[in-house]
């Protein structure tokens, strides 16, 4: 019985056996043994021997694509049935349509609206990533909600895209409404969204002026952290005054002016239940008297209009017995208030 190798001769790459100076194929993962050959006790011909050592070459390379092929297979599911559920939302981009696509047919759910008695439900939300630690908080108009990105329900791909989002970004999102297991503390609402899709539809700047977070942190908090060794950081007026749409975003702000909307509300009902009309007048006119403050618009001298004397006055040269104006008030004359 005598040993045929695949080969007739070694070149780079090929493996010098040392006990009968065959050859032998080294592929970078496996390795071809020489194989006995024997047909009736006499060995087979040259070229019988390169016919079998192709044909026994050609079966390595298809079981080498049949396991490419089964280790490819087995990522598609996350690449292909995840991939439509995340990424941002450009005009052209594939995102985009698998946007519309899942959002068709939807109506956005306000956070505030987020409450036990809608639990099990699938919502669609829109607002803004007010942070993404373990878990993904969501701000909308003062409200915020606790949304939950779980690899096993949305892959890794879509897991490291919502990591990764900046904040304040504006994002949509599709879940269900779920009841955590303790009661939450750092958002306003008290039910979870456990998050099936996810598309941004503006990215913020990676640094802004400031963050939210530290805008809204009130004195008190700054003064604790400075005594336990770790100050928080402090959002000065001016950096607050020259970015006014990220001050506006704080919970306080959003109170103040929740809070004067309906104190105009309720003095706008009683009024109006008592007869009277509510008016607007106007603010600047042509000066006439030279003592008072004077305003130069365009060429043209206009002195501030006393809301009181007005109102005073001439609505009741106008038949208006009972007049009332709810807005901003101003003085022609100096004063401090």
């Amino acid at each position: 019985m005598m040993a045929i190798g695949v080969k007739s001769s070694c070149r780079q790459g090929d493996i010098m056996s040392s006990s009968n100076d065959s050859c032998q194929k080294f592929t970078g993962e496996e390795m071809v043994e020489p194989e006995v050959l024997e047909e009736s006790g006499e060995k087979m011909s040259k070229k019988a021997a390169k016919k079998r050592a192709a044909t026994l070459k050609k079966r390595l390379y298809r079981k080498k694509e049949r396991e490419e092929a089964t280790s490819s297979s087995s990522s598609l599911p996350e690449d292909e049935s995840f991939s439509s559920n995340y990424g941002d939302v450009t005009p052209k981009s594939a995102a985009g349509r698998s946007w519309r696509e899942a959002v068709e047919g939807k109506e956005l759910t306000d956070v505030s609206y987020l409450v036990e008695e809608i639990v099990g439900s699938e919502v669609s939300l829109r607002g803004r990533v007010h942070n993404h630690r373990l878990v993904a908080k969501i701000l909308e108009s003062g409200f915020t909600v606790q949304c939950v990105v779980e690899e096993a329900r949305v892959g890794t791909s879509m897991l490291n895209f919502v990591k990764q989002l900046s904040h304040e970004s504006v994002v949509e999102l599709i879940g269900l409404v779920s009841l955590p297991k303790k009661p939450l503390t750092a958002t306003s609402q008290q039910v979870e969204i456990h998050v099936t899709k996810m598309y941004c539809l503006s990215r913020s700047l990676l640094n802004l002026p400031l963050a939210v977070v530290d805008a809204a942190r009130s004195e008190a908090d700054i003064e604790k952290s400075v005594k336990d060794g770790k100050p928080a950081a402090r959002v000065l007026q001016d950096t607050r005054l020259n970015n006014r749409p990220l001050d506006l975003r704080t919970p306080a702000n959003q109170a103040l002016f929740r809070i004067q909307c309906h104190v105009q509300i309720a003095f706008r009902e009683f009024l109006l239940s008592k007869g009277f009309l509510e008016i607007h007048t106007p603010k600047l006119m042509l000066a006439v008297v030279k003592e008072v403050p004077l305003l130069d618009y365009k060429g043209q001298l206009l002195v501030w209009l006393s809301l009181l004397s007005f109102i005073s006055r001439w609505p009741y040269v106008g038949d208006m017995r009972r007049v009332f104006e709810v807005g901003p008030f101003s003085e022609a004359e100096e004063s401090s208030s």
